[in-house]
């Protein structure tokens, strides 16, 4: 072998060298970057997990709050049931009101009768 064909293998072998010490550098910065990138993205969705976490506890206590207060209201039958007793109260008020209308005739009757008396 003479001195310029191992010279131009040289060549070939350093530009080669240089080719793959290039695309190795790329890569690696590249995922370096994509480390960074995924580093950010996941702070995000930690920040995103908290949040919904915080909204979620909120709204457990606001139905913990109103299941407390619905504890405490009439079921559908016991509205029923006041509206049907409140009927039949309505219908004896009505019962009361006719036979009290002859016990204010004959007091109006007697207030004229003492007026008339009393002149």
């Amino acid at each position: 072998m003479d001195l310029t064909t191992v010279r131009d293998m040289v060549s070939v072998a350093l530009g080669t060298l240089t080719i793959a010490s290039m695309v190795f550098t790329w890569i690696i910065a590249r995922s370096r970057a994509s480390a960074a990138e995924i580093a950010k993205l996941n702070d995000r969705l930690t920040d995103g997990l908290k949040n919904i976490s915080n909204r979620n506890d909120a709204v457990e206590n606001r139905l913990t709050r109103i299941e407390s207060e619905m504890h405490h209201m009439p079921d559908n039958a016991t509205i029923n049931s006041v509206l049907l007793k409140m009927n039949t109260l309505q219908g004896e008020m009505g019962v009361l009101t006719e036979r009290l209308r002859p016990i204010q005739s004959v007091t109006d009757r007697l207030q004229e009768f003492l007026l008339s008396q009393a002149k």
